[in-house]
């Protein structure tokens, strides 16, 4: 079985990627808003660019927290989770096992 390779996505999708698995990092959607309750934003093309993505991924940003944040997130586990449910949704998507 050949591994899947993910396109890595760093700061944000643009409607015009070619269909492809994309990797979304949580640390690189960070972004502290006193009027927001999660600093996490979604991604503002996801909901266009939604059917055209065949599979996406999560990845929670250990690497930014150690390196770059001294070793401590700069959002909760909450807050990784409720990013993830509007940035993720759809029938055909699944996530560690659960289909939103």
């Amino acid at each position: 079985m050949d591994p899947e390779l993910f396109y890595t996505v760093s700061r944000e999708l643009r409607t015009h990627m070619p269909a492809q698995a994309v990797l979304l990092s949580a640390a690189s959607f960070y972004h502290p808003c006193k009027t927001r309750k999660n600093p996490l934003r979604v991604p503002n093309a996801m909901a266009k660019a939604r059917w055209s993505i065949p599979r996406r991924g999560a990845d929670c940003g250990a690497y930014t927290a150690t390196m770059r944040w001294g070793g401590v997130y700069r959002f909760t586990p909450r807050n990784y989770i409720d990013w993830l449910y509007p940035t993720f949704r759809t029938l055909k998507n699944t996530l560690l096992g659960i289909t939103f």
